[in-house]
């Protein structure tokens, strides 16, 4: 498998993401059948205007309080609320909460690598963003192709960041292994593959955090099977899991059911 990092111009305003990858992949020797495109939520969100000014928002006073025990900009945090699903708490630098069936950091939003001043949040449907972006590369390709939207996350009880996707198009999130055999011949009854998540942490490692301008790369060679077809509603769901079946449910499921209750009380 190869991970192909794709450099590109800086995206400042909508609708130039795809003449910038188009430049990019003819400098990779262009896409082919059974690639995978990976790129950031960032780049998809500045393309697709979900830019927030942060000079324009009132904060409210939860937005105060939270700002406060999160130490952020009660602006950021006002739109942290806007934008997450749910929130549980926070913690110096982060208001830890539920978005899009993701337990992240700030409700996905974001101040690296946007314009001054404006906050990042994620694209409004990552799952169209990445079917459109695969229906686009389809077409280039001349066969079936895989899309990833890419965002960083933190795992419990570990030190930094690693990639998780938002969305993908093209090639089934998650493959099902239960009823298989190990090494050993027992058989595997609650096993699942994260495929999406995987590719995304294969992609981020090469495309770095930082300052590296290389928001998108193509996967080649994954043990992947790419589908040329739209993803039905409940393969999409098939990425995440209600919250009562998480692993971790232990740790957050009495701040989600507090959230819960205050939303009914109001």
């Amino acid at each position: 498998m190869e991970v192909l990092p794709l450099v590109l111009p800086r995206i400042e305003r909508r609708g130039v993401l795809r003449s910038a990858l188009e430049g990019a992949l003819r400098g990779a020797g262009g896409i082919l059948p059974g690639d995978i495109l990976a790129v950031t939520s960032k780049v998809v969100s500045v393309d697709e205007g979900r830019l927030v000014e942060l000079a324009r928002v009132r904060p409210t006073k939860r937005a105060l309080l939270l700002a406060k025990r999160a130490a952020v900009d009660p602006a950021f945090a006002r739109v942290v609320l806007n934008e997450a699903d749910q929130v549980l708490g926070a913690v110096p630098g982060a208001i830890v909460s539920l978005k899009g069936g993701h337990l992240i950091a700030n409700a996905g939003a974001d101040l690296s690598n946007g314009p001054p001043g404006f906050a990042v949040v994620w694209p409004k449907d990552p799952w169209a963003s990445a079917e459109r972006l695969r229906g686009w590369l389809a077409r280039k390709a001349g066969g079936a192709v895989g899309v990833v939207i890419t965002d960083s996350h933190c795992e419990p009880l570990r030190l930094g960041t690693s990639g998780v996707a938002l969305a993908c198009a093209g090639f089934l999130p998650v493959e099902d292994v239960r009823g298989r055999q190990d090494l050993f011949g027992h058989t595997m009854r609650i096993t699942f593959r994260a495929i999406a998540d995987s590719v995304a942490s294969a992609a981020v490692l090469v495309m770095g955090e930082v300052d590296e301008a290389t928001p998108a790369a193509v996967v080649r060679g994954a043990p992947v099977q790419t589908v040329s077809r739209r993803l039905t509603p409940a393969e999409r769901r098939s990425a995440s899991i209600a919250p009562d079946r998480d692993l971790f449910a232990p740790v957050y499921r009495r701040a989600v059911l507090r959230a819960a209750a205050t939303r009914r009380r109001r």
